[in-house]
């Protein structure tokens, strides 16, 4: 059942594809182990969820104690517990090494929550 579902969402699932799944699982893990929360984010647009910074964007990615930085804004606090936990996953990924991109739909909105995963 769990191959099924993997297929669904993410097309082929071969050997390669689980060792990177796993790779990025265990990094985001590792993530979150070092990581340091700002409330409120100071560049936080409305209906934001929360941000990291990338470089070049004029805020830190990381403290000087080497913590992968999130910034949280208001609008997450006033979403359910699950949107707040996998948004936390989601901006934990954009950090070294995993370093995932938001894509950008056709619309030019970024695809972003479940309403834009693949069915």
């Amino acid at each position: 059942q769990n191959d099924e579902i993997l297929k669904r969402y993410y097309g082929v699932v071969d050997d390669l594809w689980m060792k990177r799944l796993y790779y990025m699982l265990t990094a985001v893990s590792h993530a979150f182990m070092n990581l340091h929360i700002v409330y409120p984010g100071e560049l936080c647009q409305p209906r934001q969820y929360a941000y990291v910074c990338a470089t070049g964007r004029g805020c830190p990615s990381k403290t000087e104690q080497d913590q992968y930085i999130i910034f949280i804004c208001p609008h997450l606090l006033e979403s359910p517990e699950e949107r707040q936990l996998n948004t936390l996953i989601h901006e934990v990924s954009h950090h070294f090494p995993v370093r995932t991109l938001d894509l950008k739909l056709r619309s030019g909105s970024v695809a972003y929550g479940p309403e834009h995963t693949a069915t």
